[in-house]
């Protein structure tokens, strides 16, 4: 029997799939040493965008379409504004890119999408550059997550679904898990702990943490998050949205950062990478040319070679799972995800072989190459 279970970690990985095993009426206790909305935490940003497009990879597709719904369904149980589902464009700078695969994969899913004209997608933007564009793949019912408000929603639906919440630092002694020198009784365990993986379980020796800039722009009205659609430029490694709770619009700087451990290093953001960001914002929406910088953040990414998560048994002591290394493309198939990693465990069943713990190929450009190895 699989009653009583442990989530260590309080992140989106974490907090989704606690949520659904108590849904599936299962006993289960969170633990997390920070704050839930702890800026350390991987998932702690204010915005994620939420899109379908997976390049030729159906499972991610499929899984983030499905998690659409399930954050439609937490928005109205919880009364939150957590979705805004404006839509979310991939500007396509070739003509058999990502954005090629994933129109094929999305058509093959049934989830809808549009192939635009450079022309066309000017009407989705006040200020839209064109000319290196081939075309664009807007997706309508994509868009953006509030993340911090996401998390706090589920955390409090556990709660408000008798969730056990402790604060403080889960041990792993051999098959055994203490916080505060107390030993903790349960069934299954999972460890759902982002870029501490690597320190709890010193064998995972694949993930990679890496520093990550994100900007937020001055902006004028017009560019709210409800109003226009997110938007990724696969090629020239960016991403961002518009501007929510008056932050400013939203561009990140996707090309791999500086490594780093979370244990040790400050996380400090990189000129260069803002001064990437300052010429792109520049380029692709004119009106932004001389705008002034509102905030500089810097997150991470956790990573593995071929920037599939993490989800399968510890290979000693299998009623530990371990979950995570989000590679950048976590956040937004959250409840989905939860409910995936509830039903294997539930069920006895075998994750897909891509999440296993064995070596793996490396894919130097992340997610985005995800099209070149299927």
């Amino acid at each position: 029997m699989k009653e009583n279970i442990i989530v260590v970690g309080c992140g989106i990985f974490g907090l989704s799939t606690a949520f659904k095993f108590l849904q599936a009426k299962k006993n289960v206790t969170l633990i997390d040493p920070l704050p839930i909305l702890d800026s350390l935490k991987s998932s702690s940003g204010e915005s994620r965008n939420i899109r379908f497009s997976h390049a030729n990879d159906q499972f991610y597709s499929r899984l983030s379409w499905e998690a659409a719904k399930e954050w439609k369904k937490i928005e109205k149980i919880t009364n939150k504004k957590l979705f805004y589902d404006a839509g979310i464009v991939w500007f396509a700078t070739e003509d058999n890119g990502w954005e090629s695969h994933s129109e094929k994969t999305l058509k093959k899913l049934n989830i809808p999408y549009q192939h635009l004209s450079p022309n066309d997608a000017m009407e989705l933007y006040p200020s839209l550059h064109i000319d290196d564009l081939r075309f664009v793949l807007h997706e309508p019912h994509g868009g953006i997550l509030a993340a911090k408000k996401c998390l706090l929603a589920l955390f409090n639906l556990c709660l408000d679904l008798g969730c056990d919440y402790i604060n403080g630092q889960a041990e792993f002694i051999k098959d055994d898990i203490y916080v505060n020198n107390k030993k903790i009784e349960f069934d299954t365990a999972v460890w759902a702990i982002g870029p501490w993986i690597k320190h709890v379980f010193p064998f995972i020796d694949m993930i990679k943490v890496t520093m990550q800039d994100v900007v937020f722009f001055e902006s004028p009205d017009g560019w709210e998050a409800e109003k226009i659609p997110a938007f990724n430029d696969i090629k020239n490694g960016f991403y961002g949205c518009g501007s929510l709770d008056g932050m400013g619009v939203k561009l990140g700087y996707d090309v791999k950062g500086q490594e780093f451990d979370i244990t040790q290093n400050e996380r400090t953001h990189s000129e260069s990478s803002v001064n990437h960001c300052r010429k792109y914002i520049g380029h692709r929406f004119p009106v932004f040319k001389k705008a002034k910088i509102n905030l500089i953040k810097t997150c991470q990414y956790t990573m593995t070679p071929d920037a599939n998560w993490i989800i399968a048994p510890h290979p000693e002591y299998p009623r530990h799972w371990i979950i995570g290394a989000g590679s950048a493309h976590g956040f937004k198939h959250g409840p989905a995800l939860g409910q995936y990693v509830t039903d294997l465990i539930l069920n006895n069943e075998e994750p897909d072989p891509k999440f296993a713990l064995t070596e793996r190929q490396e894919r130097p450009g992340g997610w985005r190459d995800l099209y070149q190895y299927e």
